[in-house]
């Protein structure tokens, strides 16, 4: 997913090397508010929210792979989106789905597109919250949750092919 945001960019504002870099800077500023509100919604507290905040801002790989023209940050973005929204959305508590859902799905979607180890974060996203739900007896929310990593799934299909032979020819994935 990242490649065709860059393909599409690159048309738009033009080639150069530090017009090819924005997209990954971008996405790792936006990780900092999205890390720190993630982090409000956990703990509702203030100096949590501001250490999360700077540790985001501050730490090394993401200040590094947020100056690459590749895709790390902004698996990096969706990933603390995806679990914000995932987050949300089990919290809802409601019988219907809310759109944090659907928004769930996209953003995670998306996460995947952008690099296969996506897969990996929400297997432990999705564990995470499944606990919760059961031990609150959210049946709903369960049921919600696997509609929704089916869902994530089922947009993949297109893909899973390529990834697969992928994974077959660069071995590299696998250590």
């Amino acid at each position: 997913f990242y490649y065709y945001l860059v393909a599409g960019w690159g048309q738009l504002a033009g080639w150069s090397e530090w017009r090819l870099r924005f997209p990954s800077v971008f996405f790792g500023v936006l990780t900092i508010p999205l890390l720190a509100v993630t982090a409000h919604r956990l703990t509702g507290r203030r100096t949590v929210t501001l250490l999360a905040a700077l540790l985001a801002a501050l730490h090394p790989l993401l200040v590094y792979y947020s100056q690459e023209a590749r895709m790390y940050s902004m698996l990096v973005a969706l990933g603390v989106l995806a679990g914000y929204l995932l987050l949300a959305a089990s919290e809802a508590g409601r019988s219907q789905p809310n759109r944090m859902w659907f928004a769930y799905v996209a953003v995670a979607a998306a996460a995947v597109y952008t690099h296969y180890f996506a897969f990996f974060l929400l297997l432990g996203f999705g564990l995470a919250v499944a606990v919760e739900l059961v031990n609150r007896r959210d049946w709903r929310g369960a049921t919600w949750l696997a509609l929704a990593n089916m869902a994530i799934l089922a947009l993949y299909l297109p893909w899973i092919n390529v990834m697969w032979r992928q994974l077959g020819i660069d071995r590299s994935y696998w250590t």
